[in-house]
């Protein structure tokens, strides 16, 4: 998932919050996409809540809690 010749734009994102949950098992996305999210974000100084599974190209209902947690500490919910 990567488009040639565009480039992030962190600077006007610092607020951003960011949930990544990818499975190491994903044969469609390689979970070296989502790590290397994750450091390039965190590189950049957003806040970043990383989980890992064991899941395919799916969500994985381990991260559903996570999620659950994530939305209204992030929204303000």
């Amino acid at each position: 998932p990567t488009v040639e010749g565009w480039q992030p734009d962190f600077g006007s994102r610092q607020a951003l919050q960011v949930l990544i949950a990818h499975g190491r098992s994903d044969p469609v996305i390689d979970v070296g996409f989502a790590r290397s999210a994750r450091d390039q974000l965190l590189a950049a100084g957003l806040h970043v809540e990383y989980h890992e599974s064991d899941a395919g190209h799916q969500i994985d209902a381990s991260q559903i809690a996570a999620a659950r947690s994530w939305l209204p500490r992030t929204l303000g919910g």
